[in-house]
């Protein structure tokens, strides 16, 4: 038992995956002969039924016995990048707007300074992986059908290579702040993802890598609209916070965290025929009616459907990371309640956590000859492809567009930023309104302060007086107007006035 311990602790990258990387074909060459495909993606704000739809087609393509599809949602709670940009956006440079920026992003970077007024949430950066896992590699018009196919659904695919993906294996098995991308092509890539001083310990009942402490947490039970009309993408993107009004800043998973979910694209025919059996045996010896005529309900029209519907097995988990035992502990009460409250029933992992945590990570699943991994570990559930589509971890939160020129927080503390003038955006147009005494001028002066930095030329016309100060700190000109005989025309266009017209 203590050679097992030790081996969990200090052999972990034995158990990872990576071997290499092939630079020429973009993909990922696993330690159990598997070939790997990993790409990032955008999360989306809200799962449309037409990518439903779109992505469910990818559950049907056939990548080969034993290929695995993976999602992976990481609220990453190093925004170093985003602060860079911040600082980045400031090119006037003066000591008032250096001085702006410096202190923005330290505020940003310290959860002590914010925790407080978003309820002890942690900002992030929600990220999207997608990870296909197959026997043997397959051919590059199949692959670029799969990416095609994530761009039809608004994921926007971009291809990982081993640096990137490095560094964010080093940042779930070292710490946050562990996300270096160096990558050593003449070694294998599993050694390089875990450092010498990284202290791993899965032999507790509270996991700990260095300072950080894991919770690992599965369904044990889904609700019963899974295998009938599916979850609905509001009721799947409450799982990781609510989005609506200052009280959902309580119900937020208040951490980083991985929520993952392995797909078996291997079709299921023969384990729904043995589960409807076993549910019709139940259903004879209970004494006393319960669920189980629902039950029997489903799967007796999984049976039927089993040759029109694709029905497949899948595994999620969700795992917890916190620097505290108290923050360890507000965080999974709070995951264990988003999910509960939409009809799951959550368990925490104790004695196979080490396996599930490893099986979260991208290729980490290793489903054994036969699936009998799988059925080891019982943690799969079977659905058809749609409602797998519908609960995959998609939606984060609202990330903005364009450069990050004003930066905002959104209600699951994604990290946001907003360029009212990005060429991405369809027009220009500004509008903020709300009851009087809520902000509009406070925000304004804020929005405003931000592009001045970006060197952007502004003109108000103030009616109130509210941008005066503003307009005076900047070191900006001040015009009264309110002598009646002063017009302004702001359609009138400026012309050379040394310039003679004919008439």
């Amino acid at each position: 038992m203590r050679i097992e311990k030790e081996l969990i602790r200090d052999k972990l990258s034995d158990y990872l995956p990576y071997l290499a990387f092939d630079e020429e074909h973009q993909t990922f060459i696993n330690t159990d002969a598997t070939t790997g495909y990993l790409f990032e993606c955008s999360p989306l704000y809200f799962l449309g039924e037409k990518s439903i739809k779109t992505l469910s087609s990818i559950l049907k393509q056939d990548y080969g016995n034993g290929a695995v599809l993976q999602f992976i949602l990481f609220g990453d709670t190093n925004i170093s990048k985003h602060c860079e940009m911040i600082k980045g956006g400031d090119i006037r440079k003066t000591d008032l707007t250096k001085k702006i920026s410096d202190y923005h992003t330290k505020f940003l970077k310290n959860p002590e300074n914010y925790k407080q007024k978003i309820k002890g949430n942690k900002l992030k950066n929600y990220r999207l992986f997608v990870a296909l896992k197959t026997q043997k590699p397959i051919d590059e018009m199949t692959i670029l059908a799969f990416q095609e196919t994530l761009l039809g659904a608004g994921l926007h695919p971009q291809t990982v290579n081993a640096g990137e993906l490095l560094s964010l294996v080093r940042q779930l098995l070292n710490g946050s702040k562990h996300n270096q991308t160096h990558y050593d092509d003449l070694k294998p890539i599993s050694p390089q993802a875990i450092f010498a001083n990284t202290d791993i310990d899965f032999s507790q009942t509270i996991a700990k890598i260095n300072d950080e402490l894991i919770s690992v947490l599965t369904p044990k039970a889904f609700p019963d609209q899974v295998n009938k009309q599916g979850l609905t993408s509001m009721q799947v993107n409450q799982l990781i916070g609510d989005y609506m009004g200052g009280l959902g800043d309580l119900n937020q998973i208040t951490s980083r965290f991985i929520w993952s979910c392995n797909i078996l694209l291997d079709k299921v025919t023969r384990e729904l025929q043995i589960k409807s059996d076993m549910a019709n045996i139940q259903k004879l010896g209970a004494k006393r009616k319960n669920n189980i005529a629902d039950r029997i309900s489903i799967l007796s029209d999984a049976i039927k459907d089993m040759n029109n519907g694709h029905y497949l097995k899948f595994i999620p988990s969700l795992v917890i990371f916190a620097d505290d035992k108290k923050e360890l502990a507000t965080a999974t009460s709070r995951a264990i309640r988003l999910w509960e409250s939409q009809g799951f029933l959550m368990q925490k992992e104790n004695q196979i956590k080490h396996i599930i945590f490893l099986a979260s990570l991208p290729f980490g699943l290793y489903p054994g000859k036969k699936q009998r991994n799988i059925e080891f570990i019982d943690r799969h559930f079977i659905a058809r492809s749609e409602s797998i589509v519908a609960q995959l971890p998609l939606q984060g939160d609202y990330t903005g567009f364009g450069y990050p020129v004003v930066p905002f927080v959104g209600r699951k503390a994604q990290v946001q930023g907003i360029d009212l003038y990005s060429k991405q955006a369809n027009n220009h147009n500004f509008l903020c309104c709300a009851t009087s005494g809520s902000g509009k001028s406070f925000f304004v002066n804020y929005l405003l302060s931000h592009y001045f930095a970006a060197g952007a030329k502004i003109r108000i016309n103030d009616i109130g007086g509210s941008y005066k100060k503003i307009c005076s700190v900047l070191g900006g000109m001040y015009i009264d107007v309110a002598d009646k005989s002063v017009n302004l025309n702001p359609f009138q266009v400026s012309h050379d006035l040394n310039k003679s017209y004919a008439g």
